[in-house]
């Protein structure tokens, strides 16, 4: 109604832009596909990876995969990168 209207008002009003730098140019998380470099457990292959944005219980179910699941070396793995300024 008309209330939540006014709120909705309220709040857009209450915007104002990002005045610090680091967050203005911060870029959002980004997945890539990578090649497993040998075969093995996921679990063990994910620190082989290089760093993620995300837990290995989150690659895993981007994946698919249980984190216990046999990964072939090669296999195509979808991996979450930090983006920059996070």
């Amino acid at each position: 109604g008309a209330e939540d209207e006014g709120r909705i008002l309220e709040t857009a009003r209450s915007l104002q832009p990002i005045s610090d730098a680091a967050k203005r140019a911060a870029q959002p998380n980004v997945v890539a596909l990578v090649a497993a470099p040998a075969a093995g457990s996921l679990r063990d292959l994910i620190p082989k990876l290089g760093p993620q944005a995300v837990d290995a219980e989150e690659i895993a179910l981007i994946n698919d995969l249980e984190l216990d699941e046999t990964v072939l070396k090669g296999q195509t793995l979808k991996v979450v990168r930090r983006g920059e300024g996070r």
